[in-house]
């Protein structure tokens, strides 16, 4: 019984857990890639559900490809300025519900 408690305690720090990173524009307000700008601090990761809701905020991106930068996301309010690559990844969910997203350059799949 206890190799069996122990093996669950040591699977448990194995998988990955998803987090969740909101905008907030803490830090210079307007770059994706400041960790200032989310909340909790850090740049979103591939394993991140992200949050944005800025109203009347551009926040530019050099580069997002949405395998590297988040789990999901959901776009609520504010624009986007940059280059964008959606990638094909059954797994990543990205729904618009307001704002703008204004790229440079659009890549699907």
């Amino acid at each position: 019984m206890r190799k069996i408690i122990v093996g669950l305690i040591v699977l448990s720090f194995s998988v990955p857990a998803m987090a969740q990173k909101t905008w907030d524009g803490g830090s210079d307000g307007t770059s994706w890639d400041d960790a200032g700008n989310w909340n909790p601090d850090g740049v979103p990761t591939g394993s991140d559900d992200v949050v944005v809701n800025a109203p009347g905020t551009t926040i530019v991106g050099y580069e997002i490809n949405t395998s590297d930068e988040f789990n999901t996301m959901d776009w609520q309010d504010g624009t986007y300025a940059g280059d964008f690559f959606f990638g094909v990844n059954p797994s990543i969910e990205m729904i618009v519900s307001g704002g703008l997203i204004n790229t440079f350059w659009l890549q699907i799949g």
